[in-house]
């Protein structure tokens, strides 16, 4: 089950609960994955499920799914050994509740799909499946994330296609895995973070093919006190040099960015402090994680800063200036752009430079729109309106019949976006146009 999709099944379960207790008897799926809906397959997945039945039965398996990564459905396509057509993978469990999740393994002979081999058990749920010619034989190797207790502990084992069955290599235990080419040999390597909680420990581990075998070539220390990770996003930093940017927790209200590189033979963690074994430079009381936010193909950190407001019991009116910064090793953290963030409406707003904390936000309780507006230092009030940013369902925006000073930023799934400006002009170094305001005004994808 996707983490995601908890709060939702949690909720179904506690209804399912309270009905059984108001009518005096429950019928509970042992199986709570029973009480999501199976999205419908397609008519390859059905072929495949279909030859699944010819190899095991009908009615004698459920689907799987895995928990995390880049494939999250039941029914895998690969072209795994680069022929050109691709092979299948189908995550399954038997229905006698006996067995974990098994993952057949099918290729389409004859225009027919047919089971070749079978990946056995390794845990109780798959939590993900990635691929890589780990050992550039021109073959893709299987890895494959098995969850047994809880989603920190999980275990690597990468299988390797031998005829018509899978040889395999534990890699031992981990909680995040990410795949790329670290060391610019050509060939994937396997980057494992791993973290102990309940020990405060934390490290990276590099994995790749060395003297013919996947082995743990370097690592690196993590954040100790990191309690989950958020995200883990490849970057690159510079030519050469690819990176990874991995989000963790310190609290439910407080994040951090670690980051690992490999060089000359070594990974680096140039945040990290030797002297408390955390991170501090990145740390920040707000949960916004890393993301591409000029789509460039490089994930920037968020540095926020607090902009000034009035404390207000009815609203949250404290709003950040979010300044999204990537790594330069000669300068560290190099600023790229500063914006403030509406998540709940997902939009940003880019600063002019001129603005600084010299304007700030003021939020409306009712309907969430944003007045931009300056900041009186002396008396820490809001004064004057620069511009307002209403969003609007499409009825709503329709039905407006005096659209004077409203001009439409931009629409999207229904909803319209619009910025609101004074009725009078005014000189003032700080106001900016329609143009700049619509230029300024992104989407978050």
């Amino acid at each position: 089950m996707k983490r995601s999709n908890l709060k939702v099944v949690l909720c179904m379960i506690f209804c399912v609960l309270s009905a059984a207790l108001i009518s005096g008897c429950a019928i509970i799926p042992a199986d709570i994955s029973e009480l999501e809906s199976p999205p419908k397959l397609t008519s390859e997945q059905q072929a495949i499920e279909n030859a699944l039945e010819s190899k095991i039965g009908n009615n004698k398996f459920t689907l799987k799914y895995p928990l995390e990564g880049d494939y999250r459905s039941a029914f895998v396509l690969k072209d795994i050994d680069n022929d050109g057509t691709p092979e299948a993978l189908a995550c399954y469990s038997p229905s006698n509740g006996n067995a974990g999740p098994h993952i057949a393994f099918l290729d389409k002979i004859n225009g027919k799909w047919k089971d070749i081999s079978d990946i056995g058990s390794e845990g109780n749920e798959i939590d993900s499946i990635a691929f890589g010619d780990f050992d550039g034989d021109g073959v893709d190797q299987i890895a494959v994330g098995w969850r047994s207790f809880n989603s920190t502990d999980l275990t690597l084992m990468v299988y390797k296609k031998s005829g018509d069955g899978f040889t395999k290599t534990n890699l031992g235990s981990f909680t995040e895995m990410q795949t790329l080419d670290m060391d610019n040999d050509g060939n994937p390597d396997i980057l494992l973070m791993k973290l102990n909680s309940d020990e405060k420990i934390a490290t990276a581990q590099l994995i790749s093919y060395r003297g013919g075998k996947l082995a743990v070539v370097a690592q690196a220390p993590l954040d100790s006190t990191v309690t989950s990770y958020a995200g883990v996003y490849v970057t690159q930093l510079d030519e050469h040099t690819k990176g990874v940017l991995i989000d963790g927790y310190k609290s439910a209200h407080s994040m951090v960015t670690e980051l690992i590189y490999y060089k000359e033979g070594k990974l680096i963690s140039p945040f990290y402090k030797q002297a408390t074994h955390t991170v501090t430079l990145t740390m920040r009381p707000v949960t916004y994680q890393c993301l591409d936010i000029n789509h460039d193909n490089v994930f920037e950190i968020p540095m926020p800063v607090s902009l000034p407001y009035v404390p207000d019991k009815a609203n949250d009116n404290k709003n950040w200036l979010v300044r999204w910064s990537v790594f330069d090793g000669k300068s560290g953290l190099v600023p790229k752009l500063s914006c403030v963030m509406n998540y709940t409406e997902n939009y940003y707003f880019i600063y002019p430079k001129n603005w600084g904390t010299k304007v700030t936000v003021d939020k409306h309780a009712g309907d969430n729109s944003w007045d931009f507006c300056e900041w009186n230092s002396k008396s820490h009030s809001y004064g004057n309106i620069l511009f307002t940013i209403k969003v609007y369902s499409d009825n709503d925006w329709n039905s407006i019949t005096n659209k004077d000073s409203l001009y439409k930023l931009a629409e999207k799934n229904g909803v319209v976006y619009a910025a609101l400006l004074p009725q009078q002009e005014r000189v003032d170094p700080l106001c900016i146009g329609i143009d700049d305001i619509t230029k300024d005004f992104q989407l978050l994808s």
